[in-house]
């Protein structure tokens, strides 16, 4: 499972076993076969992809994988495509069977799932045309992390590392520089709640310096019934458990989140908000951690006291 990327459909190909090796606990499969992930979480995550590249055009997959052979009007990279679209991988996950964390996808619903089939030179064009969007697309991500290095650099350069103060600035606590709270969730009993014009973010959301719009949207209904709280603009949200552990966006326009973000409101005499998100960025990266604990996220961002920030480029 490990050998293939999520979406992209990347393969690696390298690792060779026997065939006494792979006689059993094994799914074969030839050259130019689909693989389709069936298990929990890998096939909501998008592990499918087309085998190519193989050695004597033969190959062997985990069990854990659907495969599947198409007939000669129907082109692979058109139905991968195709079955990793997110409402496909949604509408499979609804139809898993098994128990909690061991649920798959069962063939019987790749057999009936109804799919279109235009014209072979068609299905062809169609490919070629998602094959540029997501080479585009991976351009798009090696500037954005190009950027971000460029961006690393010049503040290492400016401000110095600022876990261990190497310009030895004047120091402050958190809860010094600004005010801190969090979101809330209104109750998902009251659909009617989820149908207002207040934008109402999740940390999953907060992957621009800067966000505007949310998926979803609450009533002030709800934002009065809850824990919910109205932020202002210039607001800084920022992820605290799990994988959207610190990661942060500075709201655009009035908001609200739920309880999973941070909201830190700066004084603004005190600190820049955009220089504070650089910077809270730059700690994260320093400490060595791509998802932080979650009692580390909670005692820096409510006791105040863990993480400090240079608010004067005058030393003492």
């Amino acid at each position: 499972m490990k050998c293939i990327e999520e979406l992209t459909g990347n393969v690696d190909t390298s690792i060779t076993k026997s065939l006494e090796e792979v006689s059993k606990g094994y799914t074969p499969l030839i050259e130019n076969d689909l693989i389709y992930a069936k298990i929990t979480p890998c096939m909501e995550n998008g592990k499918a992809a087309i085998a190519t590249g193989l050695k004597n055009n033969l190959g062997f997959a985990s069990t854990e994988f659907h495969v599947i052979r198409f007939k000669k009007n129907a082109y692979n990279k058109f139905f991968f495509f195709y079955l990793i679209q997110k409402r496909i991988r949604e509408h499979a996950a609804m139809n898993m069977t098994g128990s909690a964390g061991q649920k798959r996808v069962p063939a019987t619903f790749l057999k009936n799932l109804l799919v279109p089939l235009p014209p072979l030179e068609t299905q062809q064009k169609i490919v070629s045309i998602l094959e540029k969007a997501e080479e585009t697309r991976k351009l798009r991500a090696q500037a954005d992390e190009l950027t971000q290095k460029l961006l690393q650099s010049v503040f290492l350069e400016m401000f110095g590392d600022p876990v261990k103060n190497s310009r030895e600035w004047k120091l402050h606590k958190l809860g010094e520089i600004g005010n801190w709270t969090s979101g809330g969730t209104p109750s998902r009993s009251k659909p009617e709640y989820f149908h207002g014009e207040i934008p109402w973010f999740t940390a999953g959301e907060l992957n621009d310096s800067y966000v505007y719009g949310s998926k979803e949207k609450i009533t002030k209904e709800a934002l009065n019934s809850s824990s919910a709280k109205l932020f202002p603009a210039g607001t800084m949200l920022i992820g605290m458990y799990d994988t959207a552990a610190f990661k942060m966006g500075i709201l655009k326009n009035p908001a609200s989140s739920n309880q999973a973000c941070a909201a830190f409101s700066p004084k603004v005499e005190v600190i820049n908000t955009l220089f504070a998100l650089y910077l809270f960025k730059e700690m994260k990266d320093s400490f060595g951690m791509k998802v932080l604990p979650d009692t580390f996220i909670f005692w820096a961002c409510y006791s105040k006291n863990i993480m400090c920030v240079f608010i004067s480029a005058e030393r003492d």
